[in-house]
């Protein structure tokens, strides 16, 4: 379960814009690649995600934890959930940052 310390890392990840948030998950997902431009590593961090759609819808969309979090309407509550599901799959920090972005596009997207 996400910690007070979880909730405050996910709060300032939803107050950053999702350039920043998808150049964070290029520095998290392809540390080893070397410098690359912004630009370049916005378009890896897509791609990224787009790659993991399966892995995400299948431990995200059907969550008992993520239904009750989208009920109750809050961003942070459902970015928590979300990161709850996918830390297993991807570590810690990636895991927030994918969560803020899977809101940030919407649930709706994702599960369909």
């Amino acid at each position: 379960m996400t910690t007070s310390r979880g909730h405050d890392d996910l709060q300032r990840l939803l107050d950053l814009d999702d350039d920043l948030l998808l150049v964070q998950l290029a520095d998290d997902v392809a540390a080893g690649v070397g410098p690359l431009d912004p630009d370049r590593k916005r378009r890896i961090a897509k791609a990224w995600l787009d790659a993991q759609e399966d892995r995400l819808r299948d431990a995200v969309c059907s969550d008992p934890r993520v239904s009750a979090a989208r009920a109750d309407g809050e961003a942070l509550l459902i970015a928590a959930a979300i990161a709850d599901l996918v830390a297993p799959l991807f570590g810690g920090p990636p895991a927030a940052t994918v969560a803020v972005l899977l809101v940030r596009r919407g649930l709706d997207r994702l599960c369909g």
